[in-house]
């Protein structure tokens, strides 16, 4: 909030300062890497400074855009946080990281929500599921104060938060426990006997919790059932290493698109580096995030003809599969004056690219509202049961598909049934198993005919038959 500055102000404080504090993190600690610590710049505050933390993480967690200026071109550090205080964080952290995300074009791919639960648990819970949370802090007057939660700890029955904050307290005083000399100072934490909430003081003072306000990836739709026939490719596998948490994908070649011809077969399908982050036995689910900024391709060697961002990738034990939603998309041949024209992609003419480009374009006659280019990958063993619960490594073949599928959106979305198209891949691989199958796909919420070239009449794509194995 804007007047954190005028709290410590009002304390005879202005601001504490900017200590580096020695690397003593709490004993099991786990800190979300990669948040940075920015100071605000004049003019800004504590709330500038604690959104522009989270915008800049997802800015290089496949978010890239809301790093950008209005051209493109990357902000530093102190601009992206002014950027941040031209949405009025004064406002609200809600509102204020609603309205620079959609100003970015990501309302549909990045969640904001308020709850005033801001009890220990809650924001952990809200850490495990990849969220990054705004934690606001009241002080007497009626003054409040904002800052970053990045990591907890609850070793020994103690529980403590890692937050990145503009001032620093004497590390002497209050509770303060350690720090992990990049930004993270830990506290020890109060609960509160209403159960919501906590305080901990914050050099002399007390900060008692109000709300938390978090951010994170939407979880990515579920897909459906085929409606058209497939292609297949031969060679890809996907890896779980235990001790990195590390999911990789390897060999993966596009055969066939539906279209006969058509010069992308033989391109490589190239996901990001991705890390486990979260894991719900009850369910068999897992959520895996990109450990960096590096996106989605489909590439020939050194040059791409696709790229796209990755938000997260969900794992289905009901289901064994993978899925996420892309975003961002480039595609090689768009026109300068396309939404997906990229200059540094390969020049490439493509059946299956003017296809997608087609759907999702809402400047084309064949485009179709509410679609998301959507990528799912079938092991062909139950990788939850191969890796005892992601936590043994393990290998196995999986399999792509390119088809048409109808998907229905989850209940509290848009509740109507869904098409979209995919790329079809096979995999090839190692020790555990046999593959099934892999999509990446095109899906409208709302089934549309449209006519293909030549013709043909479909609900949601490609009618040329392609033999299956």
């Amino acid at each position: 909030m804007p007047n954190c500055a005028r709290m410590f102000a009002l304390l005879g404080l202005l601001a504490f300062p900017l200590l580096a504090y020695p690397a003593d993190v709490p004993a099991g600690a786990t800190i979300t890497p990669g948040v940075p610590d920015l100071p605000p710049p004049e003019g800004c505050a504590c709330a500038d400074s604690a959104l522009a933390n989270v915008i800049k993480y997802f800015s290089e967690h496949g978010f890239e855009k809301l790093g950008q200026d209005g051209a493109g071109k990357k902000l530093s550090d102190p601009d992206l946080v002014k950027a941040v205080n031209k949405t009025d964080p004064g406002s609200g952290a809600l509102e204020a990281a609603k309205r620079y995300i959609k100003g970015k074009g990501y309302q549909d791919q990045l969640v904001v929500h308020e709850q005033n639960d801001a009890s220990f648990a809650a924001i952990v819970k809200e850490l495990k599921k990849g969220q990054l949370v705004l934690l606001q802090l009241q002080v007497g007057l009626g003054l409040r104060h904002t800052v970053t939660v990045v990591g907890w700890s609850d070793a020994g029955g103690v529980q403590q938060i890692g937050i990145h904050d503009i001032n620093n307290p004497d590390p002497t005083s209050g509770d303060y426990t350690g720090s992990d000399g990049k930004g993270t100072d830990f506290y020890k934490i109060h609960p509160n006997g209403d159960g919501d909430g906590f305080r901990f003081d914050y050099g002399p003072f007390p900060f008692r919790t109000v709300s938390i306000v978090s951010v994170s990836p939407k979880a990515p739709e579920k897909p459906g059932t085929p409606t058209s026939e497939t292609g297949k490719s031969d060679g890809n596998s996907v890896n779980f290493n235990a001790a990195s948490r590390a999911l990789s994908f390897r060999n993966d070649f596009i055969t066939s698109t539906g279209f006969a011809g058509d010069p992308l077969v033989g391109a490589t399908v190239s996901p990001p580096p991705l890390e486990l982050f979260d894991l719900d036995a009850a369910t068999r689910t897992a959520l895996f995030r990109p450990t960096g900024s590096e996106r989605f391709q489909l590439h020939f060697g050194s040059d791409a003809v696709l790229n796209a961002s990755l938000g997260q990738m969900r794992y289905d034990g009901a289901g064994n599969t993978l899925v996420a939603d892309l975003f961002d998309i480039g595609l090689a041949g768009a026109s300068a004056g396309s939404p997906f024209y990229d200059a540094g992609l390969a020049a490439l003419s493509s059946d299956w690219l003017d296809h997608i480009s087609g759907i999702l374009d809402p400047g084309s006659l064949e485009f179709q509202p509410d679609n998301v280019l959507h990528i799912t990958y079938a092991p062909g063993v139950n990788l939850w049961d191969a890796t005892n619960g992601f936590t043994v490594s393990a290998d196995t073949l999986i399999t792509n598909f390119l088809q048409t599928q109808h998907v229905v959106s989850e209940p509290s979305t848009r509740g109507m049934i869904a098409g979209f198209i995919a790329l079809l891949c096979l995999m090839r691989a190692s020790r555990i198993g046999r593959g099934r199958d892999l999509a990446l796909t095109s899906k409208p919420w709302a089934a549309a005919a449209r006519r293909r070239p030549g013709g043909a009449q479909s609900s949601c794509g490609s009618t040329t038959p392609v033999s299956r194995a």
